[in-house]
């Protein structure tokens, strides 16, 4: 069950009852939308004009929350730098993960790109925001990506042309999952989140209409259910995470995001009839495995 509190300085906080590991909760159900929408993401190609539809929607859904919760808090202009330079990461993330799914598989670019987040991600946090990580918390994040590098080893060279940008897409996870960490450290998620969409929709807007401005409407019409599928699981899956953050360490939190590979990579079996190996097999289970042993960490 999931409330709506208020702390004793007046701040909304969204929270799991009776939850223990709460930020864990919020991950592996952010794991199940997140291969979601990444699944409609593969299916339209990394149609950037699809994605850059959701965002909009995304940020449209946002607004009314956003506003009244910054009526009731206040807005904290310390956070803008933080919500600027997360939009211009997240824009950045969105054309690679376009271009990765343009003749990638699932099952290859999510995990390259996942993985890269959670090795950069973990040992960044650790120099940077100073976070400690305990022997079997490391061993988690490091059985979860040796899950993720025994799929990447499947990879055909057809797909070797989007593994540049699906690693492109993982340095730009390790750049706004830091970032993040600070800023929601400041601001009440539903507005940063609402706010970052919002400049990341802004940023990407010149370019995807000015390529593709003529095709635009044809987009709307004919990808519709993708676009709200796209920006409604960004949207929830993201949120879930900035509340997570607020109450774990960002390595892990991050490192038990990774639960999305196995479910991204079921669904590239079962969905888009992508080949399963017993290679594939022994890396969900290893990723499976360091899921567990975060919660116990």
């Amino acid at each position: 069950m999931i409330v709506v509190g208020r702390t004793a300085h007046g701040e909304i906080l969204l929270g799991a009852v009776h939850l223990p590991k709460g930020a864990l909760f919020l991950v592996v159900l952010s794991a199940f939308l997140h291969a979601a929408w990444n699944l409609a993401t593969k299916k339209v190609a990394g149609d950037l004009r699809v994605l850059w539809l959701g965002l909009c929607f995304a940020s449209l859904v946002a607004l009314p929350a956003a506003i009244y919760v910054s009526y009731l808090t206040g807005f904290k202009t310390n956070a803008v730098p933080y919500i600027l330079g997360s939009g211009l990461l997240h824009a950045l993330y969105f054309i690679f993960l376009a271009k990765a799914y343009e003749k990638g598989d699932l099952s290859t670019v999510y995990p390259l790109a996942r993985g890269t987040g959670v090795l950069g991600t973990a040992l960044l946090a650790r120099i940077l925001l100073h976070e400690t990580i305990s022997a079997l918390g490391f061993f988690a994040v490091a059985s979860v990506l040796m899950g993720i590098l025994l799929i990447i080893t499947q990879s055909t060279p057809r797909n070797w042309g989007s593994l540049r940008f699906a690693l492109l897409e993982g340095l730009s996870i390790i750049g706004y999952s830091l970032t993040d960490k600070a800023g929601i450290s400041i601001i009440n998620p539903i507005i940063y989140i609402c706010l970052m969409f919002l400049v990341t929709a802004l940023l990407l807007g010149p370019w995807v209409l000015c390529h593709y401005h003529e095709k635009m409407v044809e987009a709307w019409q004919k990808q519709k259910k993708s676009a709200l599928v796209i920006g409604s699981g960004s949207l929830g899956t993201y949120l879930m995470v900035l509340y997570a953050f607020r109450i774990s360490n960002v390595s892990y939190v991050v490192a038990a995001r990774e639960f999305s590979v196995v479910i991204g990579t079921l669904l590239g079996v079962a969905v888009l009839k992508e080949r399963f190996t017993l290679t594939k097999g022994v890396s969900i289970t290893a990723i499976t495995l360091g899921l567990v042993l975060m919660k116990m960490a």
